[in-house]
C-alpha cells in the first residue's frame, strides 16, 4: 500500500481525508506548514492547499521519481505546471 499525504487541512482536504478513512485507506493530513520530510516519506500526494501554496507543492513533488500527485485546484497556472511535462513523478492535475 502506498503512503498517502494530503496537503491542505481545510474543508476540502479534511473531507478527502475522511472519505479515505471511511474506505479503510490510511492517509496523513498536513496543513500548509508541512515539514519538508513529507516529500520523502510519502508516495502519493493529494493537494488540497490554497492556490497560493499549490505551486510550491507541485514543484517539490514533480522532481521526485516514483511519486504520484493529484491536484484539486482549479488554478490555471498550477494546472499548466503540473501538465507541462518533464516531471519525474506522475502528475494528475
Amino acid at each position: 500500500m502506498k503512503k498517502i499525504a494530503i496537503i491542505g487541512a481545510g474543508r476540502i482536504g479534511t473531507s478527502v481525508h475522511n472519505m479515505l478513512q471511511d474506505e479503510g485507506v490510511q492517509a496523513s493530513i498536513y496543513d500548509i506548514g508541512y515539514p519538508e520530510s513529507v516529500f520523502d516519506e510519502f508516495d502519493v500526494f493529494v493537494c488540497a492547499a490554497p492556490w497560493y501554496a499549490t505551486l510550491s507543492v507541485i514543484r517539490k513533488v514533480m522532481k521526485r521519481p516514483g511519486k504520484f500527485y493529484f491536484d484539486l485546484t482549479e488554478d490555471v497556472e498550477c494546472g499548466k505546471l503540473a501538465r507541462a511535462g518533464g516531471a519525474s513523478a506522475t502528475m494528475v492535475p
